[in-house]
């Protein structure tokens, strides 16, 4: 600190020293500042309470799956000269894959199981008792 005040004279440097002497603290304890980090938990367990599940499938979650594998679906009937609707019967678990799929007013086995195949790949909410449903696909 005598160095930034090497060129003042008399009272002035006085000052300056007085202003830039280090301050000694006697007879208190010092303690460190400890801040908790916490690391981001893979465990769904400790991210607090889940929101309670549906009871079953509603038809804003059918239709949200049903939307995810539409372009897979009617990409089946591109490939496919036949017109009219496929009524799309679905059976869904309770944790939200499917689990069953038959399908009905098809005129070619083919194009039947390319929806078949299209609609397991969906995914719906988990629920508490899963759920099934019909849905029509007109082509």
């Amino acid at each position: 600190m005598a160095r930034a005040c090497a060129h003042t004279v008399g009272a002035t440097r006085e000052r300056c020293l007085a202003e830039n002497a280090p301050v000694r603290v006697t007879g208190a304890r010092l303690r460190p500042r400890v801040t908790p980090v916490t690391e981001p938990s893979d465990d769904a367990d400790d991210a607090g309470p889940a929101e309670p599940l549906s009871t079953d499938l509603d038809s804003a979650m059918i239709a949200a799956a049903v939307a995810s594998v539409k372009a897979q679906v009617m990409s089946c009937f591109d490939e496919s000269p036949a017109t009219g609707q496929a009524l799309v019967s679905v059976k869904v678990a309770a944790d939200g894959h499917v689990t069953d799929v038959t399908i009905k007013n098809v005129p070619e086995p083919a194009l039947g199981d390319c929806i078949v195949t299209a609609i397991e790949q969906a995914t719906f909410p988990k629920t508490q008792s899963g759920g099934s449903f019909r849905y029509p696909f007109a082509f």
